[in-house]
């Protein structure tokens, strides 16, 4: 066995028809049919030299085992001590490009985190994998608004026109909430409906976050109130407001919050292997960008992996992929 989790174990093998060696996913019986078959239509439809590839299937009863193209890799408690230099470029750079592929194809992964993404730093490759939570992406019809049109739009609606029985029947708002915690973008947290792929940039961001402040995971609060608050104490808690304005949501919090922190000096004061061995300032802008708590001002995953923090990489790439994941010229 090479790893467990909630919803499956995976096993390491040998494919008898081919000799290669592959990985086994099998599905734990209580996971629901939909989700089983939903990672399954996914795997089928992406191809790309970041996402692991479905190799095939079989079932046998109830029982359902994937088999997988077999990834090298570290688990990520080993693999942070190495992600240093060009190589936490090149494992930063490869996760955003297979998100990027993603969110070109209208597909949101919704479970962006250490553990699925396997990267071995010998080779310097690395692969995205678990396509259970996936989801088409819905905000081509629900857009977001940009926050400073909200604040114009909103006026007080005088009493005489509100009626208590019109909330008797309304039904409650709630929006897609997958992910892992610690990794879940805060308007997610909010039950947004208007979720956007950059829920994904948000959670690899804090993967960065994470890896240079040398904690995992940063945020680790269980209940969505409590992570919100860990969010505003980090980010200040008028960004906060401003999000939850933007995805058309109330929030409040228990006790007012400091403004925004620099994470170039939260990063410094938590991790003192950062003044030893200095990163690329470049890498500043890129996080401050990526947790960017409001949607709209948040970096897109195109914007990451055309950011200047891997100008010095970007030529080792040398492909541009279509929608099929091939190579074009």
């Amino acid at each position: 066995m090479i790893g467990t989790g909630v919803s499956s174990c995976v096993y390491r093998a040998i494919h008898k028809e081919t000799g290669r060696v592959v990985a086994l996913k099998k599905i734990n019986w209580g996971i629901g049919p939909e989700r089983t078959a939903k990672e399954i239509k996914w795997m089928m439809k992406l191809s790309h030299p970041h996402i692991c590839r479905l190799v095939t299937l079989y079932r046998i009863d109830d029982a359902v085992t994937l088999v997988l193209e077999y990834i090298p890799h570290l688990h990520h408690r080993f693999l942070q001590p190495k992600l240093r230099g060009r190589i936490l470029k090149h494992y930063i750079f490869q996760l955003m490009l297979a998100i990027e592929y993603l969110h070109r194809n209208k597909v949101i992964h919704h479970d962006i985190k250490p553990g699925n993404f396997l990267f071995d730093p010998e080779t310097c490759h690395g692969s995205l994998i678990d396509y259970g939570l996936c989801e088409h992406d819905a905000s081509l019809n629900v857009g977001l608004t940009a926050i400073d049109d909200y604040k114009k739009m909103i006026k007080p609606v005088p009493n005489e026109f509100i009626n208590p029985r019109m909330y008797l029947n309304r039904p409650k708002l709630r929006g897609t909430h997958g992910g892992t915690r610690g990794y879940i973008a805060p308007e997610i947290l909010m039950r947004a409906w208007n979720q956007t792929p950059k829920v994904d940039v948000w959670s690899a961001g804090v993967i960065l976050l994470s890896i240079l402040t040398d904690r995992y995971s940063f945020f680790s609060q269980e209940k969505d109130c409590v992570a919100l608050c860990e969010i505003a104490a980090l980010l200040g808690e008028e960004r906060l407001m401003d999000c939850a304005i933007e995805t058309q949501r109330r929030i409040k919090f228990p006790c007012p919050y400091p403004d925004s922190h620099s994470l170039k000096e939260v990063c410094y004061g938590c991790n003192a292997k950062l003044v030893e061995e200095p990163v690329d300032e470049k890498i500043w802008d890129l996080l401050e960008g990526m947790l960017e708590p409001i949607p709209t001002r948040r970096y897109s995953s195109k914007m990451v992996i055309d950011h200047p923090y891997f100008d010095d990489i970007r030529g080792e790439y040398g492909y541009c992929l279509d929608l099929s994941g091939n190579k074009q010229k």
